[in-house]
Order: structure tokens, then C-alpha cells, then sequence
């Protein structure tokens, strides 16, 4: 279990209070799109004509009395008001009293309550319907400003397992929270029940930069909870935008749990010996294909093949390595190599932004077995770019290339 700084979760009031507007935009949001569509067609085309035949239509007062309240919200700059208009109340009243299972009467008739009453009556609407999304909105108002994180999710979970709508507006804004460290945990009870928006989650947090460091951390506390489906993550994704946001350190540790691999042998290159696909590009190797040129891995006879057409090259394949300081050994078996007729050269570069800058090491790759020292290599650069690129003669029928082994060791 990776180790968190518990300094990191220390509240701060800023850091709430600005969590607390981005929940109330994303619960208006719902809200006003969710009690538009509530009820049925009596109260949508007729509500006035429903309100005052007999008998009374209590879902219509109620759908009257939730319309008041939608309209208070968003002239209160979409938040909710601290109270409500006594008519409303007294239309939700009447509502609840001609439908007692009208739990938006309910919620309405909170909203007009005493402060010390209106948490107990909203309690007393979710154990009327778990489907209501004002009574859900307010609880999640009311759990973000007191900062009770457990209670903020166990909402926002309601929500979403019982409305589409809901769903679709609450997961960009928990994938925006993770980026606070408190969430991670609570977040994590939650997806470890395997709730029906987690696959959903998953593919919406792998693009919210702020979050991928907590959400690297959160997948890693979900590594042993093997009675979710694997197709739920999107752990490929999530590896290849950790490495693209620069969270080299988090990538490479998400990556051993899942596959438990380590660089072959003495070896910092993994999958050297090519006897095993690449499931986690670019730790494992990524390779390229765009019709000119490229290059696949053949586990079955444990080879890398490239390929390039007259002209044509460019980086066939890479990966990310971790190399300490030192001097290293690299070595590449080729079974054939376009001598003459084209270039394949193996690259190291530093993948990080340091000063002074690392300046490459470029080792030719010929047929046969290429040895090369590669001394001296002291800088604070810690993650290396591995890249096998070339490029076929102009005027040439291009070339085919097979590479059996690739390794950097330590001297």
C-alpha cells in the first residue's frame, strides 16, 4: 500500500470552501435538469388545472411546490436558500398530506423547517425514496459544508445509481474532488462495491490532470479486490497519461502490482527478451505502426520486427526506463539489420525536464550481437526514454529488421 504524507490531509478551509462551490454548480446542475422531468403528464402539461380539480393531485402539488424551489435556487446564485417562501411550505404540506409517499413534498417542507428540524425531516424523505434528487442535492449540500466526506459520497453515490442524469453531472465533478487526498479513501469503500458508475469513473478520471496522482493511489488500494471485473478499470490508459503528465514514479508503481514484472534479469529494460506482449505501453514496449513504417513484438518467437518502406522511418519503439546514476552495459542482438540499405540506431534520452539537460546516447545497431559502454552517466535525470528508430535509404525497397534481446545493465 503506497504511503501518503498525512500532512496532505489536513483540512484546509480554502481548499473546502472551493470544493463546497464546484459540488453546489454540479447539484444545481442535476437538479434543476432532474425535477424538470418530474412526475407525470398531468403535472408537466396541466399543473395549475391538476392542482385545483377534485380530487387533489398530490404529486402535482408537489411538482408546483419543487418548481417554487427550483426557482429560489437559482435566484439564490444556484445555492440553496436559507429559507423558503411560507406558501411554498404550506403547498408541500398540503401535498404530503394528500400523498404521503410524496417525498419532494417532504424535502420542500425541510427546506422551510428550523434549521435544528430540517436535517431529521430530510432523513426521513430519503427513507421515502432513495430516487428523489432534491432531497439527494441538499444532503450533498449539506454533507460538503460540514466537511463530512463520507457523507458527501454516500450521496452522491444515491444519486448516481438512480439517475441517469445525475450520473452523467456528478462523475466529472468526483473525478475533479479526488484531487483532494481525503477523498481517496472513502472514495475508495465506495468503488469497492463495484457501484454501476465505476467503469464510467474510471474512464473519466484518466483525463483530469489534477486527480491522476490520487487516482493512481486509489487504484492501487483496489488492487486486491478481485470481485470487480478487470474490464471495469482503464488501467492501460491510466499508466499512459501518468507517464504523459510526468507521475513517472506512480506509473512504474501501479505498474509492477498489476503485473508483478520486473526489468529481465540484471537488466533495467523490461521485456528485453520480447517472450511477452506489451499490456502497459510505454513500461512495456510501445511500438508504432503507420503504414510506412513499424514495428510488433512476436512473443511466440521472442523478437521485435521493424519494418520501413523506401524513405520512411522514424522511433519504431520505446520505453520508459529507470536508471540510477552510473556506467552501463548495453547490448542488442540483431538476427538482421538494414546494413546498406538504411539506419536502426537505439536511443537514451532523459524523459524528464532537468537542468543542465542530459545529452543522448545514440548506439548504431548492426547484425549480430552490439555491445557498447555507456560511462559517465551522473546527472539527476532518473527516467530514460529507451527508443529503437531509423530510417530507410531514400531510393531503397526499405528494410526489415529482427531484434532478439535488448538489455542495459549495470558495468
Amino acid at each position: 500500500m503506497p504511503k501518503r504524507d498525512p500532512s496532505r490531509h489536513a483540512p484546509d478551509s480554502r481548499k473546502v470552501s472551493a470544493l463546497l462551490g464546484i459540488w453546489t454548480i454540479a447539484i444545481v446542475l442535476a437538479f434543476v435538469s432532474i425535477m424538470i422531468s418530474l412526475g407525470g403528464i398531468t403535472k408537466k402539461k396541466a399543473p395549475e388545472l391538476a392542482t385545483s380539480v377534485w380530487p387533489i393531485n398530490g404529486f402535482a402539488l408537489q411538482s408546483s411546490a419543487g418548481r417554487s424551489v427550483r426557482e429560489a435556487i437559482i435566484n439564490n446564485k444556484n445555492s440553496f436558500p436559507d429559507s423558503i417562501n411560507a406558501s411554498t411550505t404550506e403547498i408541500a404540506e398540503r401535498a404530503f398530506a394528500h400523498e404521503p409517499n410524496a417525498s419532494s413534498a417532504v424535502t420542500v417542507m425541510a427546506l422551510g423547517a428550523q434549521e435544528q428540524s430540517r436535517r431529521r425531516l430530510m432523513e426521513q424523505s430519503v427513507e421515502l425514496s432513495r430516487r428523489d434528487s432534491l432531497t439527494s442535492a441538499w444532503m450533498i449540500f449539506d454533507n460538503g459544508k460540514r466537511d463530512d466526506l463520507d457523507g458527501v459520497l454516500k450521496y452522491y453515490d444515491i444519486s448516481m445509481r438512480t439517475s441517469g442524469i445525475a450520473s452523467s453531472t456528478f462523475l466529472p465533478v468526483v473525478a475533479k474532488v479526488l484531487a483532494d487526498d481525503r477523498f481517496i479513501d472513502p472514495l475508495a469503500k465506495l468503488l469497492a462495491k463495484n457501484p454501476p458508475w465505476a467503469r464510467r469513473f474510471w474512464e473519466i478520471i484518466i483525463y483530469e490532470k489534477p486527480s491522476l496522482s490520487n487516482a493512481a493511489t486509489l487504484r492501487l488500494e483496489l488492487i486486491d479486490e478481485d470481485k470487480i471485473p478487470a474490464n471495469v478499470y482503464a488501467d492501460n490508459a491510466l499508466i499512459q497519461n501518468l507517464v504523459a503528465a510526468g507521475l513517472f514514479d506512480e506509473a512504474l508503481q501501479l505498474y509492477h502490482r498489476l503485473t508483478g514484472r520486473k526489468a529481465t534479469g540484471r537488466s533495467f529494460v523490461r521485456g528485453g527478451n520480447f517472450e511477452q506482449a506489451s499490456t502497459y505501453p510505454p513500461l512495456d514496449w510501445q511500438v508504432v505502426s503507420n503504414g510506412d513504417f513499424g514495428s510488433d513484438i512476436d512473443s511466440t518467437n521472442g523478437t521485435m520486427n521493424v519494418s520501413a518502406i523506401g524513405s520512411a522511418g522514424g522511433i519504431f519503439a520505446r520505453q520508459l526506463i529507470k536508471l540510477p546514476a552510473g556506467d552501463f552495459i548495453f547490448s542488442a542482438t540483431l538476427n538482421s539489420a538494414p546494413d546498406g540499405i538504411g539506419i536502426l540506431i537505439a536511443e537514451l534520452k532523459c524523459a524528464q525536464a532537468i537542468t543542465p539537460r542530459f545529452k543522448p546516447v545514440k548506439i548504431p545497431l548492426r547484425a549480430g550481437k552490439n555491445v557498447r559502454m555507456v560511462e559517465g552517466i551522473r546527472s539527476n535525470c532518473s527516467y530514460y526514454w529507451l527508443d529503437i528508430s531509423g530510417r530507410a535509404n531514400e531510393g531503397s525497397d526499405g528494410f526489415d529488421a529482427t531484434i532478439t534481446n535488448i538489455s542495459f545493465v549495470s558495468e
